[in-house]
């Protein structure tokens, strides 16, 4: 039997109430002690750009169409991610819905000339999509001024991966430690990922990074030194963005 039509869904995200899209840890990494990597992993290390922003963009815009599943041309998509341009797009966006199903993290059915995606849950478990809260899973939050400020055509891929993790580690805090190691420990990134993302949120003054001391007995000197980095408000980013556009 074939699919039910369901109308185009606009990526007006200025449309909804909630200005932000809600995103499982598990995305990142395993939600226990000590982490393990999570899908951001794979999407990283086998250079799958497009298939993260359509994965991150579809949880956006997910409440425009729910219950029922997103139906949009590739053209839409790829007008959405600023990457309309290039040779060849229709064919890449094609193949990374299939990578994102392949690795269950959405399911995707025919709908006329486009594709219509349902989004699963973000640890690649294959679930039905439910808000974290309802599951009491943590999660962190990714504003939609990435998308409206055009952050996401700034950064590269390693920038949007530890922008995400970022995102989730200063969730209840004014700042973050992200140490080398932990990158490859916790959330199977090389260290040259983590120090290029972390270059990349510096370069568009999204991210500010410093060293304090502290006490340590288990320093010869008696202290040591932490580094730490502090993500500036994605809103604040987009206004000022928005007035040197004027």
């Amino acid at each position: 039997m074939p699919p039910t039509p369901h109308p185009p869904v606009p990526f007006e995200l200025t449309a909804l109430r909630r200005r932000a899209t809600p995103l499982r840890v598990g995305l990142l990494h395993v939600p226990v002690a000590g982490g393990g990597p999570g899908p951001l992993a794979e999407l990283v290390r086998q250079r799958r750009a497009v298939a993260l922003d359509l994965l991150l963009l579809s949880h956006a815009v997910w409440p425009l169409s729910s219950p029922d599943p997103i139906v949009a041309p590739s053209t839409l998509w790829a007008r959405a991610l600023g990457v309309d341009a290039r040779p060849g797009i229709r064919a890449t966006i094609s193949r990374s819905w299939s990578w994102l199903e392949h690795r269950r993290l959405v399911s995707t059915a025919r709908a006329s000339r486009a594709r219509a995606i349902t989004i699963l849950c973000e640890d690649g478990s294959g679930r039905p999509w439910q808000h974290p809260v309802e599951e009491k899973e943590p999660f962190f939050q990714l504003p939609h001024a990435y998308w409206e400020s055009g952050l996401h055509t700034d950064l590269g891929l390693a920038g949007k991966a530890v922008l995400l993790i970022g995102l989730s580690l200063q969730h209840e805090a004014p700042y973050f430690e992200l140490p080398l190691d932990r990158g490859s420990r916790w959330y199977g990134l090389s260290e040259r990922t983590v120090r290029l993302g972390l270059r990349e949120l510096r370069a568009v003054k999204l991210l500010r990074t410093w060293v304090e001391r502290r006490p340590s007995a288990n320093s010869p000197t008696g202290y040591a030194f932490d580094r730490r980095h502090s993500l500036n408000s994605l809103n604040a980013f987009a206004r000022r963005r928005q007035r040197s556009e004027l």
